[in-house]
């Protein structure tokens, strides 16, 4: 059993794992359990779910414990319009894999419906959209495919190596983000080691049948490095939620045994994951239940720094209400994500690129000064009226600059206690 810091675990972390590993299982929650949390509103546990997008997953168990402890308030539903929309959505996905081999095209899946798969209903796991990954070679003849079926590309959220399209016909609306590298145009130090792994490389794929078909998707510890790849992505720029965890939990246990851990954890070192990667699959194993064959052995216990990482993850990384980080902090966090950065730049240097970052760190609407440097001050007004601008529409959810320092702050902290910043 994992050590508690005082009473750091809080009793709402407890009762939402609780429950989450109920329903990620599909067991009966047992109610002398549940009702020794008695002192928590069924309302938290809906605000948890929201931030963690589980709300398909954990409705039916909140209330149940609604129930058990005769708060009958609670009278959320699943909307069925919804749920047939979940089941046309995979329609068009079967639509698409089914014509991709008629070509003969590779389409490889992953995340999505490969996780969804691992649940009790696969349409209680929330996914925007489909991520395929395709051979460069393919690529053209992938976007042909496409649009034959309908899917128009949208220009705004594609970059070089993603090409984003959309299919809709009626209520439903269907999204694929089709990827040439599955670390999207994302350079350094750690992308060039993911590189060199070769986690797409044709013969390490594997056919799996997810949600009624047959799909190609990555290798077993191919998929499993890409998924701790990404929710370190997600939670160096934004922070994650428990989805993330009972994707982990949920997949060790229905694919561990294929893994070689020696090669998982030797590749998990090189990229500086390793840490991180533990105390993910500490967590999953202590609280929803996840096999611990994965550790290789590795004694199962935690820091104190450990504790605010499980808050983070409850929150969904969220420390001003709704606001979300995202886009927010992008540029200062994406050097630290990518490997470029390690923990020496100094607090105030932060601050002043939060006003004046460097060419290579700001987003892609600014790619004229990545080019030409010598447009950098232009770039640094752009950036500063821009601001103006979405802060007059949208001053609800954006942060003011000491909000996104202290954002950025939290994030930097978190990172560097689970390891994330050591080279």
């Amino acid at each position: 059993m994992l050590k508690e810091q005082g009473n750091s675990i809080t009793e709402e972390w407890k009762l939402y794992m609780y429950l989450l590993r109920c329903a990620i299982r599909g067991n009966e929650p047992d109610e002398s359990v549940v009702k020794g949390f008695s002192g928590i509103s069924s309302q938290m546990l809906w605000d948890m779910a929201r931030n963690n997008n589980q709300v398909m997953l954990m409705e039916d168990y909140i209330r149940k414990y609604s129930k058990y402890i005769n708060e009958e308030k609670f009278e959320h539903n699943k909307p069925l319009e919804f749920v047939i929309i979940c089941y046309e959505i995979y329609k068009c996905i079967r639509r698409v894999v089914e014509a991709a081999k008629e070509r003969g095209l590779t389409f490889v899946l992953f995340k999505g419906c490969i996780l969804s798969n691992l649940y009790p209903n696969y349409i209680e796991r929330s996914s925007c959209d489909t991520d395929i990954f395709v051979y460069r070679e393919e690529k053209e003849q992938a976007l042909n495919l496409l649009q034959e079926l309908g899917y128009t590309e949208l220009a705004e959220k594609s970059n070089p190596e993603v090409t984003a399209l959309k299919y809709e016909r009626g209520r439903v609306s269907h999204v694929i983000e089709l990827h040439t590298c599955l670390w999207e145009d994302y350079e350094g130090r750690r992308m060039d080691i993911l590189d060199s792994m070769e986690i797409t490389k044709r013969e390490t794929l594997i056919n799996l049948k997810v949600c009624g078909f047959e799909v190609t998707t990555l290798g077993y510890e191919q998929h499993l490095i890409f998924q701790l790849f990404h929710i370190i992505k997600h939670f160096s720029l934004e922070g994650v939620g428990l989805k993330y965890l009972a994707d982990i939990a949920l997949y060790v246990d229905a694919y561990g045994k294929y893994i070689d851990k020696d090669s998982l954890w030797k590749k998990l070192d090189m990229l500086g994951f390793s840490k991180f990667s533990y105390y993910i699959f500490v967590i999953c194993a202590e609280f929803l239940g996840m096999d611990t064959d994965i550790l290789k052995g590795q004694k199962i216990e935690m820091g104190p720094e450990v504790v605010d990482f499980m808050q983070d993850l409850l929150q969904a990384g969220k420390i001003y209400g709704d606001k979300s980080a995202g886009w927010q902090i992008l540029g200062m966090m994406t050097p630290y994500f990518t490997g470029n950065r390690g923990t020496s730049q100094s607090k105030w240097k932060r601050k002043l690129e939060v006003v004046f970052p460097r060419a290579k760190d700001l987003p892609d609407e600014f790619a004229y000064a990545k080019k030409m440097k010598f447009l950098l001050p232009v770039a640094w007004v752009h950036k500063a009226v821009n601001y103006l601008i979405r802060w007059s529409k949208y001053r609800d959810i954006m942060y003011n600059t000491s909000e996104k320092l202290e954002v950025a702050e939290h994030r930097i902290a978190l990172m560097k206690g689970l390891g994330l910043l050591e080279k």
